[in-house]
């Protein structure tokens, strides 16, 4: 599984908008994640924008954050996809994280992305 199947960014204006109008989070010590459910509109059921602010630092920090979501993010897919806890759901994302995230291990952050996936999950099947 290549990264770019296992989600995609959100492109278009009024996806991006809905998601930042929901009031549904989750959030975790270092991440937040805001979320709808959608339609299965797509074979890919990630849709994900990464809100990272300026107050992060400069560019280079900014997009080396981005860098380490999308990686972490993949992992978690990806083991989630191993375990075959696969959804009929699609969600897209609104991820944000503060500096203690950049600060963790590696596992560590796989780690909060697979609980916050499987929360999602569960969530949608209620």
């Amino acid at each position: 599984m290549n990264q770019s199947k296992a989600f995609h960014a959100l492109k278009k204006k009024e996806a991006i908008s809905a998601l930042f109008k929901s009031t549904a989070k989750i959030s975790r010590k270092n991440l937040w994640v805001r979320y709808i459910l959608v339609k299965q509109e797509t074979i890919v059921p990630l849709g994900v924008v990464l809100a990272i602010s300026k107050k992060q630092g400069n560019a280079v920090r900014r997009n080396r954050l981005k860098r380490i979501i999308r990686a972490s993010l993949f992992e978690a897919v990806k083991k989630l996809c191993k375990n075959e806890k696969k959804s009929d759901y699609s969600f897209h994302l609104a991820i944000s994280c503060n500096d203690g995230f950049e600060k963790l291990s590696f596992n560590d952050r796989v780690m909060q992305f697979d609980s916050l996936l499987n929360e999602l999950i569960k969530r949608a099947e209620n």
